[in-house]
Formats: structure tokens, sequence, C-alpha cells
């Protein structure tokens, strides 16, 4: 208890807490432009996003997590395009977008310290 005390609580992802993930698969090989990509994304204003590589290194896929839900247009949106517009010498497709609203994801947390403590 101390230690999550002292380290500020559990790091929960975007199921418990709401946000938004997108996945986006590029032409090229992305690896080492991972840098880049999450100042593009960190300039959106979305909070600190968690920007990572997933899948084999084939397939060029990049999964951007923010963990807030934007008002207006979807996150998706505007990471698609701020992406064309500061990252375009790569091409890339939506694979996916899952978001998760604020109520949702406060249920999941409930029922998940419900289930710990049962348990």
């Amino acid at each position: 208890m101390g230690s999550i005390i002292y380290h500020g609580g559990f790091n929960l992802s975007v199921d418990f807490i709401g946000g938004t993930l997108t996945l986006f698969r590029f032409e090229k090989p992305v690896q080492q432009d991972i840098g880049k990509i999450r100042a593009i994304v960190n300039g959106l204003g979305l909070g600190s996003p968690e920007v990572k590589t997933v899948g084999t290194f084939e397939r060029n896929e990049i999964q951007i997590t923010v963990k807030k839900i934007s008002e207006g247009s979807f996150v998706a949106d505007q990471i698609k395009a701020s992406l064309t517009k500061d990252y375009s010498q790569n091409h890339f497709t939506l694979e996916k977008e899952e978001r998760v609203g604020p109520k949702v994801s406060a249920e999941l947390a409930q029922k998940a310290i419900m289930a710990v403590l049962l348990s």
C-alpha cells in the first residue's frame, strides 16, 4: 500500500479512465521516427499520449493512446490531419479507433475493485 501511495497510485489504462486508442499502419518503416511522431502528437494538446510500435516490424504499425476524449472532432481525425501535414513522407492508413467514455470506464473500474476485494 505504501508503494502504491508513494508512486502516485495505479497507472490505469484507457479502459479504466476513458480515452482513445488508435492504430495506424504505415507504408515504410517507422521505428526510427517514433520520436518525431510522438512530438507531432504531443503538439495537439491531447494530454500526454503513449506512442509505440505494435506487431511485427514488417507491418509498420503505431499505436497511439490518448487518455482523453476530445470534444468536437474525433481524436483519430486530429491525429490523422497532423500526421498528414507534418509526416507526409510516409503514407498511412487508420486501422482501428477505440473510444471509451468516462461512464463506461468508471463502471469497469468499480467492478474491477469489487472483484479484487471479493477475491
